[in-house]
């Protein structure tokens, strides 16, 4: 499954908008301000890699009861091997929690287990295609 612009558009309609503090546009004000620039970097970083399709941002940085020092976390779409370096998208003063799955049939198959993660991300998070 390929995903193109439109759908990006089409998976964030509905989602909370927060105050875009950098200028970054969408989806970036899908993402609480405390967290918008580190995602930012965390997409510069993605761009370069062609293991990884697309990330969602899940749990609270996409809420507004979000608190500046939560971490973020982050759903990795796309076949990252066993020697992937989560480290290589991290930046510095901010804490990350990331999933992994390989592909969007595979996360949509996950997401029918009634209470799972995988269901709260295809429910809450935002997407970012690489």
């Amino acid at each position: 499954m390929q995903l193109e612009t439109n759908d990006l558009i089409t998976w964030n309609i509905g989602k909370y908008k927060f105050y875009d503090l950098h200028s970054l546009g969408t989806p970036y004000y899908y993402v609480h301000p405390a967290k918008q620039l580190a995602m930012y970097h965390v997409m510069e970083r993605a761009r370069d890699r062609l293991d990884i399709q697309a990330i969602i941002v899940f749990g609270s940085s996409v809420h507004d009861y979000h608190f500046f020092r939560s971490d973020l976390d982050l759903c990795l779409i796309g076949i990252l091997g066993g020697d992937f370096r989560y480290k290589e998208l991290e930046c510095a003063d901010i804490s990350f929690d990331f999933l992994k799955v390989e592909s969007f049939p595979t996360l949509f198959k996950l997401s029918q287990e009634p209470g799972s993660v995988y269901q709260r991300i295809c429910r809450e998070g935002v997407l970012f295609i690489c």
